[in-house]
């Protein structure tokens, strides 16, 4: 389907084209460039407009990586969660949730989501055996 538009006077004048709408994968191309800037508010804007026009499993899974860089760790669960909900499968969110359970001092629910993002996709490149060990060496 087609993507609902939104108007907002700083995406429309980030966008290149003052007053044009921005879709949510045109937001969210946006919020990704902000992140690999390391521009991480600016990346969470733009990811939250994203979700709120297309909620999918990508988008939520992204946030929650941002969230995790700016240390909203309990945001990041929800938004981990809200991702599986759409796919269940997804190991990128299963991973943001063993990162964002880890540092919210839950070392086996977070080495029970590495385990499971690693089971989900054994071969991504995510570094969850590394999680998993980090998380053995806190429970032991």
């Amino acid at each position: 389907g087609a993507f609902r538009t939104v108007r907002s006077p700083s995406f429309g004048a980030r966008g290149g084209r003052a007053g044009r709408p921005m879709d949510a994968a045109a937001l969210f191309g946006s919020a990704n460039l902000h992140y690999v800037n390391e521009e991480y508010e600016e990346a969470l804007k733009h990811y939250t407009c994203a979700v709120t026009l297309q909620d999918c499993a990508e988008y939520r899974s992204c946030r929650a990586a941002a969230y995790l860089k700016v240390g909203k760790f309990a945001e990041s669960l929800e938004d981990a969660a809200q991702a599986l909900q759409h796919d269940p499968r997804s190991h990128m969110a299963l991973h943001w949730r063993g990162v964002a359970l880890f540092y919210m001092a839950d070392f086996a629910g977070a080495k029970a989501a590495f385990e499971g993002s690693l089971a989900a996709s054994p071969g991504a490149a995510a570094p969850r055996a590394l999680w998993v060990r980090k998380c053995d060496a806190e429970l032991s």
